[in-house]
């Protein structure tokens, strides 16, 4: 324990805070080995205390970050999740638009394919009428030519 400062009676308006310092450091070089082992118990138990508080601080931020990140795993996992349920319903559409062009692909080649086969229908009877109107022509071309001569 640090002595009790001894009075002297003397009032000294400016240098009091002087004094006072003086007389504690004076205090403090006189001390024996128990008040400075007791000082230092004080001052080591002191701080092991205030470690102790900002120790269970910092524990419990570390608790709070650790919910925190939780919850931010969860949230950024369902987006994900909903992300994946948009992406399959594009491709769903993606392959429902696929399977229409190719229903309009085969619709296309069947009405080509019937087209066909019509204006190849219509050539042959346009070639088979103009080959009557042609031997027609050439039988009148001879029976002119047997008349004429």
């Amino acid at each position: 324990m640090l002595p009790e400062p001894v009075d002297d009676g003397i009032v000294v308006s400016n240098g009091v805070s002087r004094n006072v310092a003086f007389q504690t450091l004076t205090g403090l070089v006189d001390m024996n080995d128990r008040d400075r082992d007791e000082l230092l118990s004080a001052a080591t138990d002191r701080f092991e205390r205030r470690l102790a508080e900002e120790c269970g601080k910092t524990r419990a931020e570390v608790g709070d970050l650790r919910a925190e990140v939780g919850r931010l795993h969860i949230d950024v996992t369902r987006q994900v999740a909903d992300v994946r349920l948009e992406v399959a319903d594009v491709r769903l559409e993606v392959a429902d638009i696929r399977l229409e062009v190719s229903k309009a692909r085969h619709d296309f080649t069947e009405q080509f394919g019937i087209f066909r086969a019509a204006a190849e229908t219509r050539h042959s009877e346009l070639l088979k009428w103009a080959f009557v109107f042609w031997l027609g022509q050439a039988m009148a071309v001879a029976g002119l030519m047997v008349a004429l001569r």
